[in-house]
C-alpha cells in the first residue's frame, strides 16, 4: 500500500504506541495499590498504614488515570492519521493498480508519475509517524506489506529508488519495506 524509506526498521522500544495497551491499566492501578499496602504495612504501624491507605490508593489511581488518559489521546491521534492515511491511499488505489499492473514497455506518463509521487510522499509520512511513535506496528507492518506489492512493479521500483537517491521522505528507504 505504501513505500517506506529508510535502512533500519523501528524496534517497539522506539515504537511506544500500542493500540491494545489500554488493557494492562487496570493491572497497572492494581499492582501499584497492592506494591504501596505492603510498603506501609511493612514501614508503619498498621493504625497509620490504615490512614495512609486512602491518600495513598487515590494517588496510584490518579497516576493510572494520568497514563490511561494520554492512552486515550495517542488514541485519537492514531485514529485520526489512520484515517487521513487512508483516505489519500483510497484515492490513489485505483491508479495505482493500473501503473503496477501495465506493462514494463510502457512508459510511465507525466499523470502516473504524480501519482507515484503522491504515494511516495503518503509513504514517507507513514514511515515519519510510525517512527515517531503514533502508528502500532501491527498497522505498519499491513502499510508495508502494500508498499512490497507496489515495489515489485518495475517501473514503480525504478521511479522510488531515484526519488529515495535524493534523501527525501524523512529518512524512508527500500530497504524498511523489503526486510523482514
Amino acid at each position: 500500500m505504501e513505500i517506506c524509506v529508510t535502512t533500519e526498521a523501528p524496534s517497539l522500544k522506539s515504537t511506544p504506541y500500542l493500540l491494545n495497551r489500554r488493557r494492562y491499566y487496570p493491572l497497572a492501578f492494581a499492582l501499584l495499590a497492592g506494591a504501596a499496602a505492603t510498603v506501609l504495612f511493612a514501614t508503619l504501624p498498621t493504625q497509620r498504614a490504615i490512614e495512609l491507605m486512602v491518600p495513598v490508593t487515590g494517588a496510584a489511581a490518579g497516576f493510572v488515570y494520568f497514563l490511561y488518559a494520554q492512552h486515550l489521546q495517542e488514541t485519537r491521534l492514531f485514529v485520526d492519521l489512520f484515517r487521513q492515511f487512508n483516505e489519500r491511499y483510497d484515492k490513489l488505489n485505483d491508479k495505482l493498480n493500473a501503473i503496477a499492473t501495465q506493462s514494463p514497455e510502457t512508459m510511465l506518463t507525466l499523470e502516473q508519475k504524480q501519482v507515484l509521487f503522491d504515494y511516495f510522499n503518503l509513504c514517507g509520512e507513514e514511515w515519519l509517524y510510525f517512527k515517531a511513535g503514533y502508528i502500532d506496528p501491527a498497522v505498519w507492518e499491513a502499510w508495508r506489506e502494500g508498499m512490497r506489492f507496489f515495489l515489485r512493479a518495475p517501473d514503480i521500483r525504478r521511479l522510488w529508488t531515484a526519488e529515495l537517491d535524493g534523501g527525501s521522505y524523512y529518512g524512508f528507504s527500500i530497504g524498511l519495506i523489503e526486510q523482514d
